[in-house]
């Protein structure tokens, strides 16, 4: 099962088309690790990026709900 976010175009990048489990577990193993090096440099903002991408995490799925009932015709 894909996530579609955008269709892919014939002469689009190839970064168009639809985002897989597979994207978001690497997106969120890559905050991972950036949450782990600050934990380990002692920074502290541990907390913010985490609350920082469940929160873009809701706004990007909320907009792109937003945008497909807009364009298909509603």
């Amino acid at each position: 099962m894909t996530l579609i976010v955008g269709a892919a175009t014939p002469g689009g990048s190839a970064l168009s088309g639809p985002v897989t489990y597979w994207d978001i577990a690497l997106s969120m193993l890559l905050v991972a690790i950036a949450i782990g090096l600050s934990r380990w440099q002692k920074v502290g903002l541990e907390k913010d990026m985490t609350v920082a991408t469940f929160r873009s995490f809701v706004q990007l799925v909320a907009v792109g709900y937003i945008l497909n009932y807009i364009f298909n015709g509603h």
